[in-house]
């Protein structure tokens, strides 16, 4: 239901991967996956399926600094 040409980011949309694979495909809207980016399994998950245009990363959410800079290096 979001109309073309607007020009702005999807925050985590959706609840689940399934969900957010789903609308990527459909809109092009770009999309920044956050609350399910926690392990560095997810984020290479991210990557692999070009599930989203960007990953919101947080230090409090990667466990601190090192795991934070892992993710961003990711």
């Amino acid at each position: 239901m979001l109309p073309d040409g607007l020009d702005f980011v999807l925050e985590a949309p959706c609840s689940t991967w399934r969900e957010t694979a789903s609308l990527r495909k459909r809109r092009p809207v770009p999309i920044i996956m956050d609350e399910l980016a926690v392990l560095d399994g997810d984020i290479a998950r991210i990557i692999g399926e070009d599930s989203a245009d960007g990953i919101g990363l947080k230090v409090s959410k990667a466990g601190g600094l090192t795991r934070g800079r892992l993710h961003r290096d990711i």
